[in-house]
């Protein structure tokens, strides 16, 4: 990680020099929103400037962290530097809870005697029993502060923290009493705008921008900016926030998982890779970092850069559970590398994720074409639009259409004998003419319908001897000619008018047959075949 630098000024308007007056302390802010790295960065540059306090905070990290040795280790040395800062008897106290009620009591007792009337010793000792799971006695404690110091806003802090999860809307209401009690109390507005941010949005940005106003270069408020606009799909006022916050570089990998994940969704792929990048340095098997530099080499058409990175990626698996997206993403990369039996691997497994994913039935389809087997991605299709209900479009009827045509007129003839193909091109072409159909249906004024369906009974009738392609190569040509676009038109109207002044040739309907072959000489004047019909049917030598 780059070397973290801190805001000299805000360090300077921050850090305090007494316990007395220790409130807006942005390390004691950063461990109190459980931003324990950064936080034990603050406090170990601050060890040889106060070590009785940034050992006892540096104690409250282990103890978040679960690593009750070191815990132990930062209440002692903070002691020894400071025999008469409470906190770390308060800390003694919390870690003795776990095995020795009364002798935790006891160091409480000895943090107090001094201190009795000290609201931020009571606060400590109460988050130490609500820490243990030892709620009445943290409530009471909380009372003792209560009666020494009502504004003190540490108070309602701890209570808003108790009713966090249990109840969000009365733990906001706690966390405005502090800032009620202190108006310039940062932590009250950074943890409001923790509550609001999933019940009110816009008024934990408004939180967050309070601190802002208060402290302009108050880092943390911008990352939390950050990671509101990115849950509300805000995603540029998200990339506003992150880059102040990145400006600052204390930033952690967590963080670069956010904000890389952001300029993905944003599209902003060059970013994200490079912030990826970044990460993996740091982590190399970091299982997030991983994900989304697959996604984003999937997206932007990396296939040989992608594959190895989505190799790596589920081999860290290990017993985590796979969201859709990792497998069809990985069925992408896999496909385009022409492993085309391991992509389908890579869709059943997302099939089974889910179930009624529509999208996936499609790229199953996609896979088939690009495997040659035009049949299968039909009924692959086929199953995409029944899932897509409602919501299917013409485009869908087209596409499905389309593989049937294509299977018809790609039959192996090394699997099949000549009677199969013939039976199966059939089958093929009838599925491509109604999907063709449906298409003519619902867009009349369109020329793609007709002119697929002109294709396909013409592949039904190849001797013309039926005239199967004649009403939709007729429509065709009305279409196109009413569309005025006769440049762009102009190779559907040849084939047009080369089937119908065939059509007509067959059946000996001279005038109508000179009237299209002379059509196709008006468009094409060399044409050569148009020219010798021509002779032949005006009597010409």
């Amino acid at each position: 990680m780059k070397k973290q630098k801190y805001l000299f000024t805000t360090l300077l308007a921050l850090l305090v020099t007494s316990f007395s007056t220790a409130q807006n302390n942005i390390g004691i802010e950063y461990f109190s929103m459980g931003e324990y790295e950064s936080a034990k960065q603050i406090f170990e540059k601050e060890l040889s400037q106060k070590p009785a306090e940034a050992n006892y905070y540096l104690g409250e990290i282990a103890f978040a962290q679960g690593k009750l040795e070191d815990a132990k280790t930062y209440y002692a040395k903070g002691l020894s530097a400071d025999p008469e800062y409470p906190l770390n008897k308060v800390g003694e106290g919390k870690l003795l809870l776990k095995t020795n009620k009364n002798a935790a009591e006891d160091a409480f007792s000895a943090a107090l005697k001094k201190n009795k009337k000290s609201p931020e010793v009571n606060v400590a000792i109460a988050r130490a029993y609500f820490e243990n799971g030892l709620l009445e006695d943290a409530k009471a404690k909380i009372e003792d502060a209560r009666k020494y110091d009502k504004k003190y806003p540490g108070i309602y802090i701890l209570e808003g923290d108790i009713l966090f999860k249990s109840n969000p809307g009365e733990a906001a209401g706690r966390y405005e009493q502090a800032i009620y009690f202190d108006s310039n109390y940062v932590l009250g507005y950074l943890k409001s705008a923790k509550v609001y941010e999933s019940i009110h949005p816009a008024l934990a940005v408004e939180k967050l921008q309070t601190v802002i106003k208060l402290n302009p270069d108050y880092v943390l408020a911008y990352k939390y900016l950050g990671q509101i606009n990115t849950s509300s799909g805000h995603w540029e006022d998200a990339i506003a926030a992150y880059q102040k916050y990145f400006a600052a570089s204390t930033y952690n990998v967590e963080d670069i998982t956010r904000y890389a994940s952001v300029l993905y969704f944003a599209k902003k792929y060059d970013e994200s890779i490079k912030l990826l990048e970044e990460g993996l340095s740091k982590e190399p098997d970091n299982y997030v970092l991983n994900r989304l530099l697959m996604y984003n080499l999937a997206d932007t058409q990396q296939f040989e850069k992608g594959l190895p990175v989505a190799d790596k990626f589920f081999s860290l698996s290990n017993g985590k559970e796979h969201i859709g997206k990792d497998y069809t993403t990985y069925a992408i990369l896999l496909k385009e590398a022409k492993q085309f039996d391991k992509a389908l691997e890579q869709y059943k497994k997302a099939m089974e994720v889910d179930k009624e994913s529509s999208e996936i039935y499609a790229e199953i389809a996609d896979l088939y074409r690009a495997s040659g087997d035009n049949a299968q991605a039909a009924e692959a299709y086929k199953k995409y639009i029944e899932l897509l209900g409602e919501n299917v479009e013409a485009k869908n009827y087209y596409q499905l259409g389309y593989y049937y045509l294509n299977a018809a007129t790609n039959i192996d003839s090394s699997k099949v004998d000549a009677a199969q193909i013939k039976t199966l091109s059939a089958s093929y072409l009838h599925s491509a003419d109604s999907a063709f159909a449906i298409v003519i249906e619902r867009l009349p004024e369109s020329y793609t319908g007709y002119f697929y369906r002109a294709r396909v009974n013409s592949l039904l009738d190849p001797d013309t001897e039926l005239g199967l392609a004649r009403p939709y190569y007729e429509k065709l040509v009305e279409v196109l000619t009413k569309k005025g676009d006769d440049e762009g038109s102009k190779d559907m109207l040849l084939e047009s008018y080369k089937y119908l002044g065939y059509y007509f040739y067959l059946k000996e309907d001279k005038h109508n047959a000179i009237n299209y072959w002379e059509k196709i000489l008006s468009l094409s004047p060399g044409d050569s075949t148009a020219i010798q019909v021509l002779e032949q049917l005006k009597g010409k030598k």
